[in-house]
């Protein structure tokens, strides 16, 4: 829209425009199975969800004669000439099957249609959850975060929308502000849209835990040592299937005390969700929740304690502390001398001098 309507650059437009349709169809399908999956933390995916992929592939099929008849040349030429006359935008004919004005309402209208399916789920969830939504907004980072992607997501259709109208039927920005959005020195309403997505998408990086379900049961939290003793109540919070995660924290404390797996080097949260045969999430919340800690620190917090156990008996002459570091799982000196000092609150040597 950019490269076609506010600053016209002829090359560009010529790839952007159009090629990419049927991928602003999925936007709504895929926006629906995040919600989904998020609220019930699992990924779902039926032979029934095949139809929400039909309206894009007559979107692709409907463009092959754009894509394939059509030189970059003639499609440069015709941008231009629709550049010239943006009012004649419903003249030209993209796609087989739709108009343009067809297209430009099935994308926003789609995509409405699956934004108020995702607002049904979150409704469902709440109610389900028997917990008000004042609280999970409180206490669930993750619900917190599909409300707000829920609020702002509905903006970027509706913006998009309300540009396209200004730049091809009537100048809506004329009527509000005397200036149409989509001119050269307006477009305004097309930067606000990209600028939500771009904070959207970046937050899905400074925040990986977004990608996660949100687990129906997490009450109690649970001190960082090996033993399960739990924190003050007001850390409550109030969800269902308790019972769940008080088991899984027994799970991993019985396995890292038995097995040792963290004696390996390339001891990893991947490796544990194997051998327990449970989401990575889970553990992430679990290990979080139930021990008030992270996954690095628990596996570091356990190798400390390998080393302190074998330091009991005396490092024989011919090892060196060097040794016993290798054995109990850590990389590096570095490494085990900065966990033993979290842990210890001293140095490894003062530990040595105060036995």
């Amino acid at each position: 829209s950019y490269v076609t309507l506010v600053e016209f650059n002829p090359f560009w437009a010529g790839i952007l425009f159009n090629h990419f349709t049927p991928l602003f169809l999925l936007a709504g399908p895929f926006f629906y199975f995040y919600t989904r999956g998020v609220l019930e933390d699992k990924f779902i995916f039926k032979k029934i969800d095949l139809l929400h992929f039909v309206i894009p592939l007559v979107q692709l099929l409907g463009i092959f004669p754009f894509l394939f008849s059509m030189s970059f040349e003639d499609k440069v030429a015709m941008l231009e000439q629709l550049h010239r006359a943006p009012n004649s935008f419903a003249e030209y004919r993209f796609n087989s099957f739709f108009t343009n004005a067809q297209s430009m309402w099935l994308r926003s209208v789609s995509f409405m249609g699956y934004l108020l399916a995702s607002l049904i789920r979150l409704v469902v969830f709440v109610w389900d959850q028997k917990v008000s939504f004042v609280t999970l907004v409180r206490t669930q980072f993750n619900f917190r975060w599909i409300v707000y992607l829920l609020i702002s997501v509905f903006f970027i259709p509706l913006l998009n929308l309300i540009f396209l109208l200004d730049a091809t039927q009537f100048s809506v920005g004329q009527i509000i502000l005397d200036e149409q959005f989509s001119g050269s020195k307006g477009g305004s309403i097309l930067y606000l849209s990209t600028f939500v997505n771009l904070f959207n998408n970046l937050g899905l990086l400074f925040f990986p835990q977004l990608l996660y379900g949100i687990p129906k049961a997490m009450k109690k939290a649970y001190s960082s040592d090996t033993k399960l003793e739990p924190l003050d109540a007001s850390t409550s919070v109030p969800y269902k299937n308790e019972d769940y995660f008080e088991e899984l924290a027994e799970r991993i404390k019985v396995y890292l005390q038995e097995e040792e797996p963290f004696l390996q080097k390339e001891f990893t949260l991947q490796m544990l969700s194997n051998a327990l045969t449970v989401p990575q999430h889970h553990l992430t919340y679990c290990i979080r929740y139930f021990f008030n800690s992270n996954f690095s620190d628990l596996r570091n917090s356990y190798r400390i304690a390998h080393f302190k156990k074998m330091a009991e008996h005396g490092i024989p002459k011919h090892l060196t502390i060097d040794y016993l570091i290798d054995q109990s799982g850590f990389k590096s000196r570095s490494s085990f001398y900065a966990s033993f000092s979290k842990f210890e609150g001293h140095s490894p040597s003062q530990y040595f001098e105060l036995r």
